[in-house]
């Protein structure tokens, strides 16, 4: 049986015992009321298809998905002062999930990836490939604290299954809140995508924090525990009370490789991030300082590693409340050797490979990076518009590799 077979009759087999466990009547939640307007009906939550804190046995279900649509255009120079220039549209994201809360401590919850990346690396212009392909994230939950009635914490939650491991503070933010349409290369640098592992969270007054270990095996689902394992935590501290603002927290996370040589994911020792978040009224701001330890070398690829230091900032500001709002973000990443940094672009170094540029893939030792852009919100995140304009340049031992700006458009959605 293939995996999303399995996905499909576990969903269904634990859905059908619901109507003799809650009743026949429990099953029919009642819609809010929206008027017939298509914000207030996907603000609403549409996707919970029952609720009910009463029933012993299943107290929610949902389904919930995402649709991230997005065009780039990229007009650059290479490292001979060759011009090129690339442009592609895309699925970027498109997901389904479905989650339950269940014998009131447990929550169960899975989605999957229904889009390639493929778009990116020169395939026909609109050609998007959907279907099935893996699993993003699929996790069991126990609340600890509630199940133990503990008031020592406040929150106390474990989690087993695949997590989504998040290095730096813009990748702490979900794609559906990022306020410019792609994060910046700093913030993407050695991201070890999903893995399989058990993470431990807790949170008492204005601390909170995770531990976790998580496997270095690469799957598109489950992995296994055979390689290497990566170890990952984050301590924040919140102090929007404090400060009188709307939002405010200061954070730091670190994830960490047993064993470069072998960890199929994770190619750095060690990355490590110190940022904060304000938002206040009209404003927001993101800042992130990052340190990163790139993994060992062989001979031939000794200039790639060594250590990075960056830093990027995110102001916004809301030109038309809640409907206009302005982005900016300046990064920049200083790598100790000079092939040290690489320009995570989605676009730039995917324009590279296609149009034959000599851009070295991508691999440098000092990038600067500057966006601006504009978003619109037709339904508060729920659904919007982004536009941006990002220019970067990348240099190698004083030479330029790559400088060249990428136009950005894109329509996102959630439930």
């Amino acid at each position: 049986m293939h995996t999303l077979e399995k996905l499909a009759a576990i969903g269904v087999a634990a859905i059908l015992p619901i109507p003799a466990l809650a009743g026949e009547a429990a099953l029919t939640p009642q819609p809010e009321a929206n008027d017939g307007n298509w914000c207030s009906w996907i603000s609403g939550k549409p996707g919970v298809l029952y609720k009910n804190d009463d029933n012993p046995y299943v107290q929610k279900l949902e389904v919930f998905g995402r649709f991230h649509w997005q065009y780039g255009h990229v007009d650059a120079e290479d490292a001979n002062g060759d011009s090129f220039d690339y442009q592609v549209e895309e699925v970027r994201r498109f997901r389904l999930g479905a989650g339950m809360k269940f014998l009131n401590h447990w929550d169960i919850r899975a989605n999957a990836d229904l889009t390639s990346d493929n778009a990116t690396r020169g395939v026909d212009f609109g050609q998007n490939n959907l279907g099935y392909k893996g699993l993003f994230e699929a996790k069991l939950t126990f609340n600890a604290a509630s199940a133990f009635d503990l008031d020592s914490v406040d929150t106390l939650t474990i989690a087993a299954g695949r997590h989504l491991l998040q290095q730096s503070g813009e990748f702490a933010v979900s794609s559906r809140f990022i306020k410019t349409v792609e994060r910046s290369a700093l913030g993407n640098y050695g991201h070890p995508g999903n893995s399989t592992g058990l993470v431990v969270k807790a949170s008492k007054d204005e601390l909170s924090g995770h531990l976790g270990i998580y496997s270095g095996d690469a799957s598109q689902e489950f992995s296994r525990f055979t390689t290497s394992q990566i170890y990952g935590g984050n301590l924040r501290y919140d102090y929007s009370q404090a400060a009188g603002f709307d939002k405010a927290y200061v954070d730091w996370r670190m994830l960490y490789n047993a064993d470069t040589q072998v960890n199929q994911t994770y190619k750095q020792e060690w990355t490590s991030s110190l940022n904060t978040m304000i938002e206040h009224d009209r404003w927001t701001f993101l800042g992130d300082f990052m340190i990163i330890k790139n993994g060992k070398q062989s001979d031939a690829n000794y200039e790639r590693g060594g250590n990075i230091w960056g830093i990027s900032v995110i102001p916004t500001y809301y030109l038309i409340q809640d409907k206009l709002e302005a982005a900016f973000r300046y990064q920049y990443a200083k790598a100790d050797r000079d092939e040290g940094f690489r320009m995570y672009s989605r676009y730039a170094t995917a324009a590279g490979s296609v149009e034959g540029a000599d851009i070295n893939n991508g691999y440098g030792d000092e990038h600067h990076s500057i966006y601006a852009g504009l978003n619109y919100y037709l339904c508060g995140d729920n659904t919007k518009l982004m536009f941006g304009a990002q220019w970067d340049d990348l240099s190698s031992a004083g030479d330029t590799v790559y400088r060249g700006t990428t136009l950005y458009g894109a329509f996102r959605m959630y439930f």
